[in-house]
């Protein structure tokens, strides 16, 4: 998936180095919602819904997300649903 597209380059690169960094944990799939951890300056939990190939949602309790950005865990969250899962 084009999980680029929904990020600005500077927060993509953040998400790249978190998710090479290995601050992505407990990725689960159920259903078409994916949820995960991801640790930084906290801990915070990311949820992605992707639907028909088409991304539905994306959650996360940072403080920047809570702004209604999409956020380097999101970010990096996606970069590790595409290494654990291909469909």
């Amino acid at each position: 998936m084009n999980w680029k597209k929904y990020f600005n380059s500077t927060i993509w690169e953040r998400g790249k180095r978190y998710q090479r960094d290995g601050f992505v944990d407990d990725l689960k799939k159920v259903g078409d919602k994916y949820t995960a951890v991801v640790y930084g300056s906290n801990r915070y939990r990311v949820s992605i819904t992707v639907k028909n190939g088409a991304v539905r949602s994306m959650g996360c309790n940072c403080p920047y997300a809570a702004e209604g950005k999409a956020c380097k865990h999101m970010a990096a969250v996606c970069m590790e649903i595409d290494e654990f899962f291909h469909d």
